[in-house]
Order: structure tokens, then C-alpha cells, then sequence
């Protein structure tokens, strides 16, 4: 495959075509904004659903009917979540290495795939990356990429995500106990 530093096809042969086309349909992919999209939701939420939808279903969307999490039976993926979403059945595959790079730092890049039925429609290349808080992962490339439907669930996904983080967030704010308990400490009648 053609990697970010490799070389390019020559001009005029097929694989200079396929190349263009590629680069085209990644451009267009980070333009909508899948790349992060994707990996914001899975490191964020996606990646614990299968843990909260058995210990406090509140933190998983009702639009997410079930939520799975086995090891993967490829080499490079550990991690292997399912979940059905709208009623349509995604699987994320992910798997990390930690490599040392000519400098002496060290790095961790991992692969995160989605398959919607099956079939492959996204493949990130990521990295973690640090700051004095916390790490965090992100794109850096697009391996695979087939425009579909799937795009849209997962951006409604989102807008569920926030709508339910903004009325969890009003609902804590107006909480009878902690008016109450303000009101006792600062002598509010």
C-alpha cells in the first residue's frame, strides 16, 4: 500500500489512477470529518458500551441495542467490539504497538477498523498522543474508506450523545439535594 512517505506511482499507469482516486476519496473523507468522527466516538464512548450496558444502561444511547466486546482472532487487532446501532450491526477491530523511534522517544500507533455487516468501511491509522493531563488518541491517515449510510448513524450518534450529556449535565445542576444542600450552606431561605 501507499504510505505517507513511500513512493508514488508514475504517471499514465494504473496504479497512478488508483493512487489519484485514492487520495481523492481521502480528502473527501477528512472534509466530512469521518476520520475523527469515528475515533472520537470509539475511544470516548464506543469502546466501554459493552462494559455500561451491563452495569448502568445510562451511559449507553437507546438508539445502541446491544454491546459486545471478545477478543479478535487477527494478530493485529486485541480489541473487538460489536454493537448494534439503529438496528444495523458495526464491529470495531483495534489493535496497538508501542515502537521506539531513531531519536529514543517512544510511540504507540494503532489501527482502529469498522465493518458495517461484515464488510470493511473505514480503516484509521492513529496515534497516542500526550499532554500534561491526559493522552489521547487520534487519526493521522485513512487506510480504507467506502461511503455509505453508516456515515449518518454515527453522526446522529453523536448528536444523541451530546443532547444526553447537556440534559444529564442541566438535571445535576438543578438536583433538589444539591439546591437544597446550597441552600443550607450559604443560609438561603
Amino acid at each position: 500500500m501507499w504510505g505517507l512517505f513511500g513512493k508514488k506511482p508514475r504517471e499514465g499507469t494504473e496504479a497512478h489512477r488508483v493512487f489519484e482516486e485514492v487520495q481523492k476519496r481521502k480528502r473527501a473523507a477528512r472534509e466530512i470529518g469521518v476520520d475523527k468522527l469515528i475515533s472520537d466516538l470509539y475511544f470516548s464512548q464506543i469502546q466501554y458500551y459493552p462494559s455500561w450496558i451491563q452495569h448502568s444502561r445510562d451511559y449507553v444511547p437507546d438508539e445502541i441495542s446491544q454491546a459486545t466486546e471478545s477478543g479478535s482472532k487477527k494478530e493485529d487487532a486485541e480489541k473487538v467490539i460489536e454493537i448494534t446501532l439503529f438496528d444495523k450491526k458495526y464491529t470495531f477491530e483495534f489493535g496497538s504497538k508501542s515502537f521506539s523511534l531513531p531519536d529514543g522517544e517512544n510511540t504507540t500507533h494503532g489501527d482502529l477498523t469498522l465493518y458495517e455487516n461484515e464488510k470493511k468501511v473505514l480503516k484509521l491509522n492513529c496515534s497516542l498522543n500526550y499532554d500534561e493531563i491526559c493522552s489521547e488518541w487520534r487519526p493521522f491517515d485513512i487506510e480504507a474508506y467506502i461511503e455509505g449510510n453508516w456515515i449518518g448513524c454515527f453522526t446522529k450518534l453523536k448528536e444523541i450523545i451530546k443532547e444526553k450529556k447537556e440534559q444529564k449535565e442541566i438535571q445535576g445542576a438543578e438536583d433538589p439535594d444539591l439546591v437544597k444542600k446550597m441552600k443550607e450552606n450559604f443560609g438561603i431561605k
